[in-house]
């Protein structure tokens, strides 16, 4: 993860693995696209380039979802740099628009529709409530002291340019092109060991035995009740702090599951 963060902070590109298919992409820092990068981008990948943007951002910039959905990140409407560029399609342009949809000062009105470059609108909460390809690009170029925007292309086989990349054929691609391979869940990883504050653990004597209690800062507040002889049962309770006091029926009834070894 260090050598990741490190290439991203300096304008190198990575691969990112997505862990549920077994597919990677292309990933690098918008706000350092170059006409090379993007060339290099666009040889090895499906050449759908798009760029992942936090909600803010796309609103600001007024790129309106295409799709929706609650596991996807919603596609917005292309765009391209109203000034500045030729067709569009170019590397040379392409590299352009991207750093413009990373600019802060970027407007609306400096932005033509439809064009070239996909956006992607991210969940606020990047890989840590939406573990997808989007929400990793943005999370990387903030990770890397950038700003949060992330260029993603999803690399294509090289032996059959009809399909997708494979595990196997990302491990090759990196090693043949010395870039450095995180896969999703690592970076969840990362984000759990470095950003989640523990707070103070309490014991809490619950319906049927007793339970440690403490909670984990993440921008909310989480709530974990933890029996230490139990196994990695879980159970995920909507918030009602006062039915862990065993004033709720429905929460004694799972607690005594651990208990009862049922």
């Amino acid at each position: 993860m260090a050598r990741a963060l490190t290439d991203i902070a300096a304008g190198r590109p990575v691969v990112v693995v997505d862990d549920d298919r077994a597919e990677g992409a292309v990933v690098f820092a918008a706000e350092k696209a170059t006409p090379a990068l993007m060339a290099f981008t666009v040889r090895h990948t499906c050449g759908l380039v798009a760029v992942a943007l936090p909600g803010a951002d796309c609103d600001r910039l007024q790129l309106r979802p295409m799709n929706g959905g609650d596991r996807e990140s919603p596609y917005t409407v292309t765009v391209d740099a109203k000034n500045g560029v030729h067709t569009g399609i170019s590397a040379a342009d392409r590299a352009y628009t991207a750093r413009l949809l990373a600019s802060p000062d970027t407007a609306a009105a400096d932005l033509s529709r439809p064009g070239h470059l996909m956006g992607l609108r991210v969940h606020g909460g990047g890989v840590l409530h939406r573990p997808q390809l989007p929400e990793a690009a943005v999370d990387l170029a903030r990770l890397g002291g950038l700003r949060p925007a992330g260029v993603l292309c999803e690399l294509v086989s090289p032996r059959d340019p009809t399909r997708m990349a494979r595990a196997s054929e990302l491990a090759e691609f990196t090693a043949e092109h010395d870039l450095a391979l995180v896969s999703i869940a690592g970076l969840v990883r990362h984000r759990v060991q470095t950003e989640l504050v523990r707070g103070a653990v309490t014991r809490q004597p619950v319906a049927h035995s007793e339970f440690q209690a403490t909670s984990v800062l993440e921008g909310a507040e989480h709530v974990v009740v933890v029996d230490e002889r139990a196994g990695v049962l879980v159970r995920l309770h909507r918030e009602c702090p006062g039915a862990i006091g065993g004033v709720g029926p429905e929460v004694e009834l799972y607690l005594r599951v651990p208990c009862d070894g049922d």
